[in-house]
């Protein structure tokens, strides 16, 4: 079983996201609903995923995932960043930061179970 973090302020989306990986059966999911949150269970747990929102209140999704690096807890934890924010310029600095990939929103169910399974398997 894969341990994973869903980081977003909108719960619907947050909805959205842990609903189609329940659906897999593989999965032990957390939630978060801001930034800071996200942060904090990050740094307190071992997660092989974290999956979390650019735009939230707090920090956002590159600052959460920025200083997780500086604190050596994404050794272990691939990233994806779903976001709305895909300029080359958006993706460069959250890269920079340590994301391992994006999707954008909107996005379909389909395509989030194949890049999680992509990063869990890589």
């Amino acid at each position: 079983m894969y341990k994973i973090l869903v980081a977003d302020d909108a719960e619907v989306l947050r909805m959205l996201v842990v609903d189609t990986l329940e659906d897999e059966d593989e999965y032990i999911i957390e939630e978060a609903t801001d930034g800071k949150e996200a942060y904090e269970k990050a740094s307190a747990a071992s997660y092989d995923l974290l999956i979390i929102d650019n735009m939230m209140p707090e920090y956002n999704g590159v600052e959460v995932v920025s200083m997780l690096r500086k604190d050596g807890r994404l050794e272990n934890m691939k990233t994806l960043m779903i976001t709305a924010k895909s300029q080359d310029k958006d993706i460069e600095e959250a890269r920079k930061a340590g994301v391992t990939e994006f999707v954008s929103k909107p996005f379909s169910p389909a395509l989030l179970i194949t890049i999680v399974e992509e990063l869990l398997d890589a």
